[in-house]
């Protein structure tokens, strides 16, 4: 099964937009980056300078002031199931050329019409193991009450039924491309890049350290690496524990010889037996 993958992030301060642009536009250096597919990043909506464009978006609204430690953006990143595009063995498939331009086509039309104005950037990776998208967006809305535009990220995001229905919509949108929703209510978790790299690394070293297969670049085939390690670690303990039982039989058999030529039997191997 093929996954549509959305999450989001909530950004409260200008410096985190900042840090979040440097890295969506690549002004900063970036691990586990092919440089050979850098050419294949693209900046689809905005400019280079995220935190200016949303200030300046706010303030054509009549937004100037801001609340301490309020949510000033989200950041939401599109993905997809690695499957989709990549065979077991980690090759492109030959039309994921193809599948990837209509996923962009999709997802960029599908914020557009969901969030309006206040999808504010879009950039597109290609240079990392799964290609994906980060789009900026504005917590802006109409108050009817106040005649004003006022900011709120509870209004688009504030609860898990709020973000369930945005993975449903999102989901929806791409179905026809061969995308499924994830399993509704799932309780499991999200593993950052950082966390799954730390790991990757980790792997990496115990490999070589131990002359075994070395893990795959990516979530997927990082997976297969540890079916197939676990698998391994499983034959070599059937080994040993197959071993145990021949030596148990072979230490039974040579205690019963012995204890036949002594005429008593023998308690142990180790304990040393004298005639009195």
């Amino acid at each position: 099964m093929n996954y549509a993958i959305l999450r989001t992030h909530k950004l409260h301060t200008l410096q985190q937009i900042i840090h979040t642009a440097l890295h969506n536009t690549r002004h900063r250096h970036t691990d586990h980056t092919d440089p050979n597919r850098k050419h294949l990043n693209r900046v689809l909506l905005g400019s280079d300078d995220i935190a200016a464009d949303l200030m300046s978006f706010y303030k054509s609204l009549g937004i100037e002031t801001f609340r301490k430690n309020g949510v000033l953006a989200v950041e939401m990143v599109l993905a997809f199931s690695p499957s989709w595009i990549k065979t077991t063995n980690n090759e492109y498939l030959v039309d994921a050329n193809t599948k990837v331009k209509n996923w962009v086509k999709t997802c960029l039309s599908w914020a557009k019409q969901r969030f309006g104005d206040n999808l504010l950037s879009c950039a597109y990776h290609g240079d990392e193991s799964s290609p994906h998208l980060h789009l900026i967006l504005g917590v802006s809305y109409w108050d009817e009450k106040r005649s004003r535009f006022r900011l709120s990220a509870d209004r688009f995001f504030g609860s898990k039924a709020k973000l369930s229905q945005l993975q449903t919509d999102h989901a929806k949108a791409v179905e026809h491309l061969g995308l499924s929703r994830g399993v509704e209510g799932s309780t499991a978790k999200h593993q950052t890049l950082k966390s799954f790299y730390r790991q990757l690394n980790k792997a990496e070293q115990i490999s070589l350290k131990h002359d075994l297969p070395l893990p795959g670049k990516t979530p997927e085939s990082f997976s297969t690496w540890e079916r197939h390690i676990e698998e391994m670690a499983a034959e070599h303990q059937a080994e040993i524990e197959e071993r145990e039982e021949l030596y148990k039989a072979e230490i039974a058999y040579w205690k019963s010889l012995y204890a036949n030529a002594i005429g008593r039997p023998v308690q142990s191997l180790g304990h040393r037996v004298t005639n009195r």
